[in-house]
């Protein structure tokens, strides 16, 4: 579980604190059972928040999944319109979802934030219950990632690892 803990903070928001905690982040790589080429792309992706400030490096993903819908991390946002009430059907019983396992959501955050599932995933020990989570959200994680790479964003192979984990035979 602590694979996904991993991934909610290089899929966060990049807070100063996150920035200079870069180099732990680095050497945690090789913790993880993945593939060589898996390891590389995470190192790869440390690598080049290390290379931006902290400053260019918000700025980043700002313009990636604050100014661009079709990147956003918030998983509804992919699955329904805008208006949708279905969308908010599916958000609230998603919150309950949480509160019923454990974990709370911060107020103002809705619970389909892709680091906020990872972060509930890293916590919670009912493997049925993170596995059923993880692959109702395969979908819209399946259709961001193929967005990010589509356009050469550094998150874009961090979420092909993530679905990797979650469908080896992908």
């Amino acid at each position: 579980m602590r694979f996904y803990k991993f991934m909610a903070l290089l899929l966060e928001y990049p807070s100063n604190e996150f920035c200079a905690h870069l180099d732990e982040l680095a050497e945690t790589v090789d913790e993880f059972n993945l593939s060589a080429d898996e390891k590389r792309v995470l190192a790869d992706f440390i690598a080049w928040c290390q290379s931006l400030d902290a400053t260019a490096l918000q700025a980043k993903y700002v313009e990636t999944f604050d100014l661009t819908p079709d990147h956003c991390l918030y998983l509804t946002h992919h699955l329904y319109e805008e208006e949708d009430r279905e969308r908010g059907a599916t958000l609230a019983t998603l919150k309950e979802f949480f509160r019923h396992n454990g974990f709370e959501v911060a107020n103002g955050e809705l619970p389909d934030y892709v680091p906020l599932i990872l972060e509930f995933v890293s916590q919670c020990d009912d493997l049925a219950v993170t596995g059923s989570l993880l692959q109702q959200s395969g979908p819209a994680l399946e259709e961001v990632a193929t967005r990010l790479v589509a356009h050469q964003l550094p998150w874009g192979p961090l979420l092909e690892v993530l679905l990797n984990q979650l469908d080896p035979a992908r």
